[in-house]
């Protein structure tokens, strides 16, 4: 009961194939404490901050973050399409091409597991980019989705940089009708704290975690 899920980098990004309610990637439960046990102390807040909304034709998203890293280590990742694959874990294939200057187009292949199946979809994405500030993505093809249209801000804080994201997407009609504001917000959630987590192993030098790389991360 999944339907794909692709990659939206700040709006070159992000279109997303997202888990139906009950879907493997769902998260944020609550397990209840047995009768007498102590209260469970309060979770932290997500290191992302992720909302949708749906209106007549589709669903608008946004995303907020910060991160202690330097501006350019931050863009740099936000912008290494042709590493995606390794980055986050619902994308198998990324790569740039028709590169002219600071606009290109992005193929990807994503997936999106349910049960036994294992759905896969492909996307091409124009993508446009004003160095260390923003990067602006529109969607060309798909096969789920209408149109998509995301634009992702970088703002120095100090010490910090936040990563600021906006767009909308609209699914095709088949795929709307699986779709949920809050299954999206989830997925969108998931996505970009999988690119966060990457400027922050960069940025310390730790590897990446293996089930990057056999896309069976939990």
């Amino acid at each position: 009961m999944l339907f794909e899920r692709r990659h939206l980098v700040g709006g070159s990004l992000v279109a997303v194939l997202v888990a139906l309610a009950g879907g493997a990637y769902i998260a944020d439960r609550v397990a209840l404490a047995p009768l007498g046990a102590a209260p469970a102390a309060e979770a932290p807040p997500p290191a992302v901050a992720a909302r949708a909304r749906k209106d007549a034709s589709g669903y608008a998203v946004t995303a907020s973050f910060t991160v202690a890293a330097p501006l350019n280590l931050v863009w740099a990742v936000l912008v290494d399409f042709d590493h995606m694959a390794e980055i986050l874990s619902s994308v198998d294939v990324s790569r740039i091409v028709n590169r002219r200057g600071n606009e290109f187009d992005v193929e990807q292949r994503s997936h999106a597991n349910a049960g036994p199946l294992h759905l896969a979809t492909e996307s091409l994405r124009h993508v446009t980019l004003v160095p260390e500030t923003e990067i602006r993505s529109h969607l060309l093809r798909s096969a789920n989705l209408k149109a998509s249209d995301f634009t992702t801000h970088l703002v120095p804080e100090g010490a910090l940089v936040r990563v600021d994201v906006r767009g909308t997407f609209v699914p095709t009609l088949l795929a709307g009708t699986v779709l949920g504001t809050d299954n999206v917000a989830v997925q969108v959630g998931r996505q970009y704290t999988e690119l966060r987590d990457e400027i922050l192993r960069r940025q310390t030098g730790t590897p990446r975690p293996a089930c990057l790389a056999t896309k069976d991360c939990p």
